[in-house]
Formats: structure tokens, sequence, C-alpha cells
């Protein structure tokens, strides 16, 4: 398999949040899913719970 450059790996995860937003925010207008996209890339700098560890991976930081 080809390696992918480092531009590819930090887009291939944005992509990939993108299309399962969409599948659990099924809206018509892309618009509107572009918002909760923003939204949630806001979101992810915010302090986390510590319940939120409960579901990382161990390892993970």
């Amino acid at each position: 398999m080809a390696k992918l450059s480092n531009s590819t790996n930090e887009i291939l995860p944005e992509f990939r949040k993108f299309i399962l937003e969409k599948k659990l925010v099924p809206d018509k207008n892309v618009e509107t899913t572009m918002i909760y996209t923003h939204v949630l890339r806001d979101m992810s700098n915010a302090p986390k719970s510590p319940l939120d560890s409960l579901y990382e991976k161990p390892g993970s930081p």
C-alpha cells in the first residue's frame, strides 16, 4: 500500500467525521450539515469530562 502524505493523513479523519455526521444528522441541505460540523469542531477544543476517558482506547492521548 502506498504511504500517504501528512496532509492526507490529516484530512482523512476530518472527512470521515463529516461522513459520520452526515449519517447521524441526515439533512437534505449540506449547508446545515456544515454548520453542525463547525460546531462540533469548535467543541472538540472544549475541556473534556473525566467520563470521556471511559471511551478512549488504552494508550491513546
